[in-house]
């Protein structure tokens, strides 16, 4: 199964060059389109539009800062509301980290995996209701702590795993490193793998581990 190469970027990459991503190879892109409570990333607007000028296929991720399920609901919709007007052929994502377990303590909320679980299925169901394929992002160590994935397999998973060899069943995306290095993007930028090409064939298709990785653990 061929993998397909991408990147995934927000205002911290700067003023991207897409035109040149493009020929360097780039087939998609996961976009940050905000976070938090309506805040837009404030190069969403260009990056999205500059990714369908340049026949990019288009993801999305949100950064979400939710300690109420209500909160994660809302995220989803000021995100759908976002990107509606853009050609979104890739998943659109729920990204929720430390930081974001971090603000909600900051609110006498404690994160527990129920509700790390209930946040992400909030925000994906609505996703989902919207017409857009719902994913979400996590690494291996709070994808262990904090996200049942029992209650999660019928969404896309996207892992942060910076390994040569991904050695995980039922990974959708896979984030393999943070120091990538692409024309037309100054500094070093998060890299991806999707082992499905949502805008070419049926993205409820599941798999295991892609033929290549296979071949590295043998």
């Amino acid at each position: 199964m061929h993998r397909r190469k991408g990147i995934d970027v927000s205002y911290a990459d700067g003023r991207i060059d897409w035109r040149k991503v493009r020929q360097d190879g780039i087939e998609f892109a996961m976009v940050r389109a905000g976070f938090g409570d309506g805040n837009i990333d404030q190069e969403f607007e260009r990056n999205a539009r500059e990714c369908n000028r340049e026949r990019i296929p288009l993801g999305i991720y949100w950064f979400s800062y939710a300690y109420t399920k209500e909160m994660a609901r809302r995220e989803a919709k000021q995100c759908v509301d976002i990107i509606r007007k853009y050609r979104v052929e890739y998943p659109v994502a729920f990204d929720f980290e430390e930081d974001s377990i971090d603000y909600a303590r900051d609110q006498g909320v404690i994160i527990t995996k129920d509700l790390a679980t209930d946040f992400t299925r909030e925000f994906c169901n609505e996703i989902r209701r919207s017409g857009y394929k719902p994913m979400f992002y996590t690494n291996l160590s709070d994808l262990e702590d904090y996200f049942d994935i029992r209650r999660l397999r019928e969404y896309e998973l996207w892992l942060a795993k910076y390994q040569h060899v991904l050695g995980v069943e039922d990974v959708d995306m896979w984030q393999y490193t943070s120091d990538g290095r692409v024309r037309g993007i100054r500094n070093a930028v998060d890299m991806d793998y999707s082992f499905k090409d949502y805008d070419k064939r049926d993205p409820s298709e599941k798999h295991r581990l892609c033929p290549e990785i296979r071949k590295d653990e043998e």
